[in-house]
């Protein structure tokens, strides 16, 4: 497994019309995955708990595995 790090903006809508931030801010996620797309699966579920949003994946980068938390965004 390695550590992936994800870049993302969070989104009100399905169409990423309406963001969900006030002020520009940099949403990252950092999770150990066998695949860059499971390693996205899990990002939008840890972004979205307990919202309703929608994600757009802006960037992937290696990450640390200390910096992996499975539970909250950065």
């Amino acid at each position: 497994m390695e550590a992936f790090l994800i870049y993302y903006l969070q989104y009100k809508d399905e169409g990423l019309r309406l963001p969900y931030w006030n002020t520009k801010q940099d949403f990252s996620c950092c999770v150990m995955a066998e695949t860059m797309d499971e390693a996205i699966e899990k990002t939008k579920k840890i972004a979205t708990k307990g919202k309703d949003s929608f994600i757009k994946i802006m960037g992937v980068a290696k990450g640390k595995v200390e910096w992996a938390n499975e539970d909250a965004p950065l």
